[in-house]
């Protein structure tokens, strides 16, 4: 392996900030990328395509912090578009937890999912950022986030004010009837909670349903 072989991959790295809902994930990789633009490093900043919550081509926190992005539907699409542009080595991915693993026709596994991808990315000397959920709303690990979080070299568990008593919150509150993991939305959808009222709601639901 060469001097820049070797030089190129100890810049690479895999970074991802994880949290329950109203942590401030996307701020936090904003801003990574607004040092990045200080110090005049380019960046390639990607979100999922149907998260349209704030802005069709932006992505945007809860707090209104926002940057322009590139919408995806798979992480393929991520790496063919990295290779377009090769002289960009520093990756942002928002909302990392909902790209998808599997293939929506044939329900088959992706031959190139999300950890492909990072471990692909560093491989060739990425620098990369995400953010994501690290559980569902039932506090179970979010889809694939177990596997990412085990390969990347630093992770940020951010946690949320709870909207009930104002203490630190861990987890996520859907607010609604749907018991669907993968229901984007904001604050008209999910709270952030501590644990304790986290369980109370849950206990809540399940007693809800049991009389139905």
């Amino acid at each position: 392996m060469s001097d820049q072989e070797k030089n190129k991959l100890n810049n690479s790295k895999i970074e991802i900030f994880c949290g329950p809902m109203f942590s401030g994930k996307t701020d936090s990789l904003l801003r990574s990328l607004d040092r990045f633009y200080w110090a005049k490093k380019e960046f390639l900043v990607f979100k999922l395509a149907k998260d349209k919550r704030y802005a069709e081509e932006k992505v945007q926190s809860h707090s209104k912090n926002a940057i322009k992005a590139i919408n995806v539907e798979t992480p393929l699409d991520i790496w063919t578009y990295c290779q377009k542009h090769p002289h960009i080595k520093i990756v942002a991915i928002d909302e990392i937890q909902f790209l998808p693993t599997h293939d929506n026709d044939t329900l088959k596994p992706l031959p190139f999912d999300v950890v492909a991808l990072c471990k692909k990315l560093k491989m060739e000397g990425y620098h990369v950022l995400a953010s994501g959920l690290d559980m569902d709303y039932k506090g179970d690990p979010y889809g694939i986030m177990p596997q990412l979080l085990a390969i990347a070299d630093n992770v940020y568990k951010l946690k949320a004010v709870c909207f009930k008593c104002g203490e630190d919150a861990g987890f996520s509150t859907k607010l609604t009837d749907s018991e669907s993991i993968e229901d984007i939305g904001g604050a008209d959808m999910y709270e952030a909670r501590c644990y304790t009222h986290w369980l109370e709601h849950i206990l809540e639901m399940k007693k809800k349903r049991n009389q139905k």
